[in-house]
């Protein structure tokens, strides 16, 4: 029968249950009560610790009276089986009991299922991450050799073409002295840079000197890129000159004018081309 709330446990019964000599069934109406009884439960408090101060150095003190022999009788009980009794104790604890269930819970089948299920599904999301970082990685590494490549391709045409051995040799259909005057002209308005050479160029008459003209496309007066005189070959150059900013040029002309230069033409082209 459980135990009321307003009947408060007995001091003696307080004592066996701190040492843990009660039956079964005194053991759960006793638990039950101190679940709603804030005072047995105090009272219970001091009585472990009067316990447990009595079995280090304080003298035994008489017990109130009938405990000793009802102490005696539940001793006598479970004489045959002190173990086992207490076991039967330890699982009737509320800690221990939750402890049990879920270990249970933990080694069932199912759960075992579900955990492997997570580790796979972690396992898997993580080497995929890899995957993914190896695989960029790689990317990036052939890019980069990629540009190294071009790079170093790059400053091999370059160091040749600056080398002081490098000929240079075009092929014609006609021999020299049939062959007429071409130029080439490459040129940024943006970079203000213009690269202009000619081949198979007479010399200018004497005392003359031909200029490189930039013809705008808004119409405006011819731009001077500077002046050349071929070597003996026919083969002159214009490198780099000194421009004015953001120059839209539609073409490009030579005339022949007197040294140093015109500020304008003077004369007919000898060479145009847009």
């Amino acid at each position: 029968m459980t135990m009321p709330a307003q009947v408060h446990i007995p001091e003696d019964e307080l004592i066996q249950y701190a040492m843990g000599s009660l039956s079964d069934a005194q053991l759960n109406n006793i638990t039950a009560h101190l679940s709603l009884c804030s005072k047995c439960r105090a009272e219970l408090a001091n009585t472990s610790t009067t316990l447990a101060a009595w079995s280090g150095s304080l003298p035994l003190q008489d017990l109130p009276a009938g405990a000793r022999d009802r102490f005696q009788q539940a001793l006598r009980r479970d004489e045959d089986a002190p173990l086992q009794h207490i076991k039967r104790k330890r699982r009737k604890s509320i800690l221990y009991g939750r402890m049990a269930e879920f270990k249970e819970w933990l080694i069932a089948p199912r759960t075992l299922q579900i955990v492997s299920v997570l580790m796979t599904v972690a396992f898997i999301l993580v080497g995929y991450d890899d995957i993914q970082h190896a695989h960029e990685a790689n990317m990036l590494l052939g890019q980069t050799q990629r540009f190294q490549a071009e790079a170093a391709k790059a400053s091999e045409i370059e160091s040749f073409l600056q080398g002081s051995d490098a000929v240079s040799t075009v092929l014609y259909t006609k021999p020299r002295s049939l062959r007429e005057p071409i130029g080439h002209a490459l040129y940024s308005a943006r970079m203000r840079k213009l690269i202009f050479r000619v081949e198979n160029m007479p010399m200018p008459p004497a005392g003359k000197t031909y200029q490189l003209w930039i013809l705008q496309a808004s119409g405006a007066p011819p731009v001077s890129a500077g002046t050349f005189i071929p070597n003996q070959t026919g083969s002159g150059a214009i490198i780099l000159p000194e421009l004015p900013n953001n120059i839209n040029a539609y073409g490009f002309a030579v005339t022949t004018e007197d040294p140093p230069g015109a500020s304008a033409p003077t004369s007919t082209p000898v060479l145009a081309g847009n």
